[in-house]
């Protein structure tokens, strides 16, 4: 099983790579978790140290 998080504030951005995730890892045939976060702080106060991989958008508004 990989965990994945992306951490992306624009929706259309988010549908996008999970959507790409979801191809490459499906044709694979690998299981997959994803969790989808809006904001670093968001991300922050929920992360879990759960994570395998981490996409995050390197420019989004607010303070982390």
């Amino acid at each position: 099983m990989v965990n994945i998080v992306i951490c992306e504030n624009d929706k259309n951005d988010q549908e996008f790579v999970k959507s790409k995730v979801v191809d490459i890892l499906g044709n694979l045939n690998i299981e997959y978790e994803i969790k989808i976060y809006n904001s670093g702080e968001s991300l922050i106060e929920a992360y879990k140290n759960d994570a395998d991989i981490i996409l995050m958008d390197i420019q989004m508004d607010g303070n982390c």
